[in-house]
């Protein structure tokens, strides 16, 4: 399984270029990264999706919140990023009042 990580607070644009069907449905290059410590802020997120069934699951550790989408469709990955980045959004700023 691979994670996709940004650093936080995530731009929402490189945010759905990550979760396109682009990135999804055609080869990307391989690349060997040196593991790197989770020093700071960082947004991970995963897709899925099989059947006619996705999933999006999000978290930012240094906030201690995490967000896991079920649907019983198979709606586009970006349109589960943005929702899923758009309800953190909301519950921090609700935790910042």
């Amino acid at each position: 399984m691979i994670w996709e990580g940004h650093p936080w607070p995530v731009d929402a644009a490189e945010l759905a270029v990550g979760n396109s069907a682009v990135m999804a449905m055609t080869p990307q290059p391989v690349a060997h990264h040196a593991l790197r410590a989770l020093d700071g802020e960082v947004f991970l997120n995963k897709t899925g999706a099989t059947n006619g069934f996705g999933s999006y699951v999000a978290m930012i550790p240094s906030e201690r919140i995490g967000v896991v989408v079920l649907t019983n469709r198979n709606h586009p990955n970006p349109v589960r990023a943005e929702a899923t980045l758009e309800l953190i959004n909301q519950v921090l700023e609700q935790a910042d009042r």
